[in-house]
């Protein structure tokens, strides 16, 4: 029998006295006016008591059924009515918050930004659609307009004409709507066949005015995200081109320049949704996708306009990791462990954050805010926003703030509340649930690699931090033990087989359903038992290269199984062109047939010839760990069996150089070579000045690119294997150093460099005793292969060079730095390769 507002107040004491047990006056004057607000109480705006108590249900639904969520955002976060309702996690109090009123407008619902994982976004829309009908739902729409150059294809396909790139059309200049039109009269054509007459039905088809018609469109694909027609929108003008003959590709791309921009449709916007008391179709137009969703024909502000209620979910990335890790977690130790009951004072998470180890933690992994944590080491939540918030300084502007902030201190800490929440609960799991973590944040990786099309070269640096900081195995991914993604097992991490190139879930659905029998005991034995269909033959070759058969016969390393498989292959087509040469008398198709269209699964095709086969099998020699590494780069694009430091250690420590992590204040002025990989680099950060024109993460080191060196950090910038930077040492504070680099080299170029360098020529003419003493105690300090030739040694200077002519060195960087310039220039040297060629140094 109460109203709205009524429970809402006494659901809001209830919560308060539980969440700060005394009610003081502070809270209690706090609690009052913001009542006051919601209820409109001077008569202003609408009323928001049933709004909240609705927010208050979805977010009972989300800590009922355990799911990750983030502490709050936007205005929100300033309400302690909506903390003491668990609408929000964090308490304004405690950040001396400024309570805002929550309305943007005094006649519009504020938009509710909840923070959810990818799956806790579907199970809260499958429960609003179930308690609230699914026509009270549906996506916000976002208009779209054509792109150009997409419109000139879509029109070229309709008149049959050959797709070209619209900027090999020659422009004749801009020409209006009705100049289009008019031009478009003059034609008389037939698509494909000049002089013709278009039939009625091709003419119908081009519906430019909302294209609904227009062949091959987006929206009949059947994505959910694709856009879907403007089927009420009209142009007069537009229109006048249903009934014209399209002439050619200028008069094409005439047409879709002078249109634009022209409507294409309604996509769903991002994390959108809206919710009505009525079926929202009755308010408003809405369209249904193939798969039945429904998308708004209004966009965000007209909903907000018409007192629609909004929500926006966001934070997918941070929550995925953070909901994977939990239920690891879960599973492995701690049945009932809750990333939203972990406390805010742990020690050894501020010592990790104090270290700066924040890899694959993506508020706190910026080059300037690892910086930050060594530099001050925060012991707070309120001290990592003070943090976090000057990184974050110069990126942030005036359009980022939320509407109806007062003050822009206010809008930037509670933005930077939940990003700073979420990153130490991300912290805490690395601390204290290490594999946990790794297989969580690992396994976000590769599905972001699948599906942004990203490089892993990030994957590169976590997979050296699991092994060298958390002391974690690596292991590769096992057919009959890897499930779909990262997991735990007693020796450390599984590689789940969606990092295996081209292995998607459909493909591990059929491995995974038909192991449930009994565990592949061979090659032969897998590719008999799993349809082809969805296990092809690239993919087995992906599996076969990664390991995934390594541990089925130890007696068949990767070189033997790939042959084996080869010889399947042939023996299962020339099986097929013999049956079809009975049967239709030609075996040319058989022979040439695709792998899916062949019986080439049988297991006889892998126990013909059997004793030849093992007999083969035994002569495939023993695969290098250079081709292991090679097989595992291109199978799963990282490499898991070694690390990318073992084949190059003993070169690294002939030329002395040093690991990152060795780089310290103590060498402040000193030149160094450090090796490494590149983490990610900023071109905006407070960090760089006016002499720098990049910052890099050089696994946890920061290094300034000066403008002069940007050159040589291009060579390297995308390389996902070892980087040998050149650079002088300086002092960050009494803790922390950083890295001025002078030159960038790939570590596989001078690895090269070095086996195709014979001979290295000095010309020490005109040089003095002491300048020569000098290049001989240098070259001694790097011996390797490359023989010396020395020239230009004058008869008084010849005791000083003995038995060098006959040294072997070490040719590389450091070598030639600490030769030039001085005791020499790099005129005075020349390399011999092994042909005999003679050049200029390069280095």
């Amino acid at each position: 029998g109460q109203d709205a507002s009524t429970v809402l107040w006494d659901r809001a004491i209830q919560g308060a006295t539980a969440k700060y047990a005394i009610l003081n006056e502070k809270v209690k004057e706090r609690l009052n006016r913001e009542y006051g607000d919601i209820r409109d109480v001077q008569g202003q705006g609408i009323e928001l008591s049933e709004l909240l108590l609705f927010l208050q249900d979805i977010t009972s639904f989300l800590k009922d059924r355990e799911l990750c969520r983030g502490v709050g955002k936007g205005k929100w976060t300033t309400s302690v009515i909506a903390y003491a309702l668990g609408i929000v996690n964090a308490d304004p109090l405690t950040y001396d918050l400024e309570y805002q009123t929550l309305r943007a407008t005094h006649n519009t619902f504020p938009p509710f930004e909840i923070e959810v994982s990818s799956h806790g976004m579907e199970q809260l829309l499958a429960y609003l659609r179930e308690k609230y009908h699914d026509d009270h739902l549906a996506a916000v729409g976002h208009r779209v307009d054509w792109k150009t150059p997409d419109l000139f294809h879509r029109l070229c396909r309709w008149a049959n004409l050959p797709i070209v790139s619209l900027r090999d059309v020659p422009h004749s200049g801009n020409m209006s709507p009705p100049v289009v039109v008019q031009e478009l009269k003059r034609t008389d054509w037939l698509a494909g066949k000049p002089g013709g007459t278009a039939s009625s039905e091709q003419v119908d088809d081009l519906e430019i005015a909302g294209m609904q018609q227009l062949p091959d469109t987006d929206v009949e694909s059947g994505s959910d995200n694709q856009p879907v027609p403007l089927s009420w929108l009209q142009y007069d003008e537009v229109k006048k081109l249903r009934h014209q003959n399209v002439r050619n590709h200028k008069t094409l791309a005439e047409a879709a320049r002078a249109l634009h921009p022209c409507p294409k449709g309604f996509e769903a916007q991002k994390g959108g949704y809206v919710l009505a008391k009525d079926p929202i179709h009755t308010n408003i137009p809405v369209l249904r996708t193939p798969s039945g969703r429904s998308i708004t024909q209004s966009e965000a502000p007209l909903l907000d306009r018409l007192q629609m209620p909004r929500l926006q979910f966001s934070s997918f990335t941070m929550l995925n990791i953070l909901e994977f890790g939990q239920n690891a977690v879960r599973e492995e130790s701690d049945p009932k462990f809750l990333i939203s009951s972990i406390p805010l004072n742990d020690e050894d998470t501020w010592k990790l954050l104090g270290l700066g180890y924040t890899n694959g933690i993506p508020p706190l992994h910026s080059i300037s805010t690892k910086s930050l944590l060594r530099a001050e080491r925060p012991q707070s939540i309120k001290e990592l926003l003070g943090l976090y918030i000057r990184c974050r300084k110069r990126r942030l502007t005036d359009g980022e703030l939320a509407v109806g902030f007062e003050s822009r201190a206010d809008a930037v800490l509670a933005d930077a509340l939940s990003e700073c929440t979420l990153g130490y609960w991300a912290a805490y799991l690395k601390t204290h649930y290490r594999p946990a973590f790794m297989i969580s944040v690992l396994t976000h990786t590769v599905q972001t690699q699948k599906t942004t099309g990203t490089h892993r070269a990030r994957f590169q640096i976590l997979l050296r931090e699991a092994r060298k900081m958390m002391q974690l195995d690596i292991l590769g991914p096992d057919i009959n033990l890897s499930v779909y993604e990262f997991s735990l097992e007693s020796r450390g991490i599984r590689t789940g087989l969606m990092a295996v190139q081209g292995m998607g879930e459909q493909t591990y659905r059929e491995i995974a359903n038909v192991r449930q029998g009994r565990d592949f005991s061979s090659l032969a034995d897998f590719c008999h038992r799993t349809d082809p269909r969805s296990v092809n033959q690239t993919q087995i070759t992906q599996l076969i290269k990664a390991g995934a058969f390594d541990a089925l016969d130890p007696e068949r390393n990767r070189n033997h199984l790939l042959q084996e498989y080869e010889r399947a292959l042939k023996n299962a087509r020339l099986q097929s062109a013999a049956n079809t040469r009975r049967t239709h008398g030609s075996a040319k198709s058989a022979i040439d047939a695709p792998i899916e269209q062949l019986q080439l699964f049988d297991t006889l095709v892998f126990e013909e010839e059997s004793t030849d086969g093992d007999r083969q099998t035994q002569s495939a020699p023993l695969p290098t760990p250079q081709q292991i590494m090679q097989y595992e780069q291109e199978s799963v694009g990282y490499i898991f069996t070694y690390d990318l430091y073992d084949q190059y250690r003993d070169l690294m420590q002939s030329m002395r150089v040093i690991s990152p992590t060795e780089i310290h204040p103590k060498l402040e002025g000193k030149q160094i070579f450090t090796a490494g990989f590149i983490d990610h680099a900023e071109r905006e950060s407070p960090m760089i000045d006016g002499e720098t024109d990049v910052v890099l993460d050089f696994e946890g080191i920061v290094v300034k690119v000066p403008r002069h060196a940007t050159d040589f950090f291009a060579k390297v910038q995308h390389a996902q294997g070892l980087v040998l930077i050149q650079g002088m040492v300086r002092k960050q504070s009494p803790t922390e150093a950083y890295l001025i680099a002078q030159k960038f080299y790939n570590f596989d170029d001078v690895k090269r460099a070095k086996d195709e360098t014979k001979t290295l020529q000095l010309n020490l003419t005109g040089m003095d005793q002491k300048a020569i003493a000098m290049v001989r105690s240098t070259l001694k300090n790097f011996k390797g292969n490359t023989s010396v030739e020395i020239q230009g040694v004058s008869a008084t200077s010849w005791w000083a060079m003995r038995g060098l002519d006959k040294a072997k060195v070490l040719f590389c960087p450091p070598l030639i730095a600490a030769l030039c310039p001085y005791p020499l220039s790099e005129s005075q040297l020349r390399v011999i390769d092994a042909e005999g060629k003679s050049t200029k140094i390069s280095m």
